[in-house]
């Protein structure tokens, strides 16, 4: 129903124009559409020339209602959003009209999520500057997204709400409006009863305000009485509503009743008349198509034919501004450049000489730079190279001591067991001593003070490339494949089988986050 009156609002405005055009504009002559585009595009110049922003504000407004009249919704929104550039400068109820126009615009393009967005911004202000018709609009309109989104009870809110506003304002056509919104709603939940006697009130204030909007209402009242199966009160609306189409020649509405008669007629039996009526609504319908095709392709190529013009003008503007800068660059560079060759020529021997002495002491001073970087390089290599060693033979070191006295202790565990029973607590003095000394933490202190002088930020890059804490046995793994010990060579530093290695890389690589193929020890020589 909602879309059958914006469709009927369009071609109303079709219909007061199609006398006027009814083939394509001849040659430098524009019908009174173009006129009137001309008229409102050569005012919104001449306000932006004299910079009257009020008259600025009201022209965009005014192409904004010619664009939309038209169906061209794009530009419609962009002169709406121009005007309101102007916000702090528009008067209250002029931004909530903008904003109500907006919302009604997105609403026919099924933009509900927008429309609501302007039409609450719209309520918001209405109710700060009590502009209680703004508010009423507003309403009607945010009801009928309600409605198109099926939230019945809130669009019945908004919509009663907007009748009690337009009731106290005394306002027909808004009552009209929104009766026919609250019987569109209740034909929607079924409710024919209800929606019948809205409807009828609607119609009632249509025809006080003898807006052509009651044809729309008398093919609802038919469409309402055949859902409910009153057949012959569905043929006496729709018949006046075809009645009424056909005086004030509205197509539209004509294609409507006919199509309307066809349903009922094939409700009450009569198949032959419903198949007559059914091929002239559609007979009907080709040529409001076709008429709303020509007076599109009229109004388009006047507008796109006036956007072109003022293209070419604007370009030819910008060309001619554009030479005329570019005649003075040149004269100024010219100029510019036998004042500058001149100085350069007055000063070339001078500087010439001043420059090259420069450079000779620029130079020595590099080289001596570079001389003095070389040397400190190499003797940080070779201090690197003495550390490294240092700290690998104290790995091996470790290795060699723990294997002995790995060694050692489990000979002496043998022992234990085989000798007389007096021996047997000095033997396990003996072990103890052993395993204290295997155990002793002082020595990977010294390894970690050594390891950190020759990788000073290797412990601050694992911790960032880490997804949890890393245990002293993960780190003591991490030095030691950093200094590129075999997994054998790992064992035996930390006193665990081959087998143990295997899983601390498993688990190691885990918390790294190493992807499936990465090499451990290639990512630790990497940090």
């Amino acid at each position: 129903m909602i879309k059958e009156r914006i469709v009927f609002l369009m071609l109303l405005m079709f219909g007061l124009q199609m006398h006027y055009s009814q083939d394509l504009p001849e040659k430098n002559k524009l019908n009174p559409v173009g006129t009137s585009f001309l008229g409102f595009k050569n005012r919104l110049k001449d306000a932006i020339r004299k910079q009257d922003t009020s008259k600025i504000i009201y022209n965009h407004i005014l192409l904004a209602d010619f664009y939309r009249d038209l169906g061209v919704t794009n530009e419609a929104v962009h002169h709406y959003n121009e005007a309101l550039l102007f916000h702090s400068k528009v008067s209250d109820s002029t931004h909530v009209i903008i904003l109500n126009n907006l919302g009604s615009i997105n609403l026919e393009a099924d933009q509900y999520a927008i429309a609501k967005s302007y039409l609450q911004k719209s309520l918001r202000l209405s109710r700060t500057i009590d502009f209680q018709k703004g508010e009423a609009v507003a309403y009607a309109s945010l009801g009928a997204v309600y409605e198109k989104e099926g939230e019945y009870d809130q669009g019945l809110k908004c919509q009663n709400k907007s009748l009690r506003l337009f009731s106290a304002l005394g306002d027909y056509e808004g009552l009209a409006v929104v009766y026919e919104n609250i019987g569109s709603i209740y034909e929607d939940l079924q409710q024919y009863d209800k929606a019948y006697t809205y409807f009828k009130s609607a119609y009632e204030y249509f025809y006080r305000v003898n807006d052509d909007r009651k044809i729309n209402i008398l093919n609802n009242l038919g469409d309402v009485n055949r859902k409910k199966g009153d057949f012959e009160k569905a043929f006496f609306y729709t018949n006046k509503a075809k009645y009424e189409a056909e005086r004030t020649n509205n197509v539209h509405q004509l294609s409507s009743a006919l199509k309307d008669l066809s349903k009922t007629s094939k409700l009450t039996g009569d198949h032959l008349k419903a198949f007559d009526y059914l091929n002239a609504s559609i007979y009907k319908y080709k040529e409001e198509q076709k008429l709303r095709r020509i007076q599109q392709m009229n109004t388009l190529q006047i507008v796109y034919g006036v956007k072109e013009r003022e293209a070419k003008i604007a370009l030819l503007t910008k060309q001619n501004e554009l030479n005329r800068a570019n005649q003075r660059t040149v004269v100024f560079v010219i100029f510019l450049v036998i004042i500058i060759f001149a100085i350069v020529f007055f000063n070339y021997r001078k500087k010439k000489d001043q420059r090259f002495k420069i450079e000779q002491y620029k130079q020595q001073l590099l080289k001596a730079d570079l001389d003095k970087k070389i040397a400190e390089e190499e003797s940080l290599q070779r201090e690197i190279q003495i550390k490294t060693s240092s700290l690998s033979k104290y790995s091996l070191h470790l290795a060699h001591k723990n294997k002995v006295l790995s060694d050692v202790s489990s000979t002496l565990i043998k022992l234990k067991d085989r000798e007389r029973m007096f021996i047997k607590p000095k033997l396990e003095g003996l072990i103890a001593e052993i395993k204290a000394d295997i155990e002793d933490e002082q020595g990977w202190v010294d390894f970690i003070k050594y390891f950190e002088q020759i990788h000073p930020d290797f412990f601050k890059k694992i911790h960032k490339v880490t997804s949890g804490n890393l245990s002293t046995a993960e780190m003591r793994l991490c030095m030691l494949l950093r200094l590129s010990l075999t997994s054998k060579e790992i064992a035996s530093v930390l006193r665990i089988t081959p087998d143990s290695i295997r899983i601390a890389r498993y688990r190691l690589r885990k918390k790294l986050l190493l992807e499936k193929g990465s090499n451990l020890q290639n990512f630790m020589l990497d940090l």
